[in-house]
């Protein structure tokens, strides 16, 4: 079943898979990590003597926000134009060697970093549950940790397994036809 809100993309159309990376993922990046970071500082201020390892997570996001940042910066600069590139070539020019595969490990790479890095903050935060006499802030910042992660983890699925793979066929393909 669809989630309201949703559309269904085209898992064969990298222009569309990059569409919706850009459209739902990296906004939701762009949006989520401020209001996140502002809640740590908050709460390790107010509260970081009685829950001292959120100090530990404020560390952990703050490198994940910035290694994402860059990231997307990267994706959008150079490994999506990349790809567009690829899907709009004309048949008698050659793909180089490593032209999507290099800066696609380069991403695959971040996203693992970043991923340890949110289960390290999961198992901190005992999988973003809250304490008992957790203020709301507090409660607010755990379930915004929790909705990052998920976001990350459908993120990373779709460039990693969908539209990386994906590019990289459309290179094969197109310079198995032209040999």
């Amino acid at each position: 079943m669809q989630q309201p809100g949703s559309f269904i993309v085209d898992e064969t159309d990298p222009l569309q898979l990059i569409g919706h990376i850009l459209a739902r993922h990296h906004n939701y990046l762009r949006r989520a990590i401020p209001p996140i970071t502002e809640h740590l500082a908050r709460l390790v201020t107010k509260h970081g003597e009685r829950y001292p390892y959120m100090h530990q997570v404020q560390h952990l996001f703050a490198e994940t926000a910035e290694e994402l940042t860059q990231h997307i910066r990267k994706e959008e600069m150079i490994l999506f134009p990349r790809i567009v590139e690829v899907f709009h070539l004309h048949e008698n020019q050659r793909v180089p060697y490593g032209f999507i595969s290099d800066p696609a490990h380069v991403m695959e790479a971040d996203h693992e970093a970043a991923g340890n890095n949110l289960y390290s903050i999961r198992e901190l935060t005992n999988h973003y549950t809250p304490p008992a006499d957790a203020c709301t802030t507090h409660r607010v910042l755990l379930e915004e940790l929790r909705a990052f992660e998920i976001d990350l983890h459908q993120h990373v699925h779709l460039e990693n397994n969908v539209l990386f793979p994906l590019a990289e066929r459309m290179v094969q393909e197109h310079n198995v036809a032209m040999a």
